[in-house]
């Protein structure tokens, strides 16, 4: 599948130094309910940043949601993108998006892990629209919303 030429640097990283320098108690303080945002230690992972904005490829995105997971946050959405020169490119006429629908679930942390579950599923079975012949051919960017506390 071939690759848009990505505005972030290629670094290697730690996805388990990111875990442990969000685990960190000064990290969580002062987190902002709706939504919120990871540290940069996991946004410096992105394959793609646009201001304070990031996209990941499908196997980071994986383990992102996964991080988002162990700190408690869910991700209630998620947007595709494409690398751009400046900032990221919808893939237009489509629009393709996951949104986390209501769960009668009354506790945050079934809640969490419901959604975060069905947006990890999203993220492995995404596919392009087989119409949309003109983005088939490019790796998918995704984009990830947090929350750290259930929308009432």
């Amino acid at each position: 599948m071939p690759q848009l030429p990505l505005q972030a640097t290629t670094q290697s990283f730690s996805l388990s130094a990111a875990v442990e320098k969000l685990k960190a108690p000064d990290t969580m303080k002062n987190r902002p309910l709706l939504p919120c945002t990871l540290d940069s230690a996991v946004l410096d992972i992105a394959a793609f940043r646009s201001d304070d904005e990031a996209a990941w490829r499908k196997a980071e995105a994986r383990e992102v949601i996964s991080i988002a997971t162990s700190l408690g946050l869910a991700v209630i959405g998620i947007e595709v993108w494409l690398p751009g020169q400046d900032g990221p490119v919808i893939p237009i006429p489509f629009f393709y998006s996951w949104t986390a629908r209501e769960v009668d679930l009354s506790d945050w942390n079934d809640y969490r892990s419901s959604v975060n579950a069905l947006a990890a599923e999203y993220v492995e079975n995404f596919a392009w629209d087989t119409s949309d012949v003109n983005h088939q051919a490019f790796e998918p960017l995704f984009n990830l919303t947090f929350s750290s506390r259930k929308p009432s």
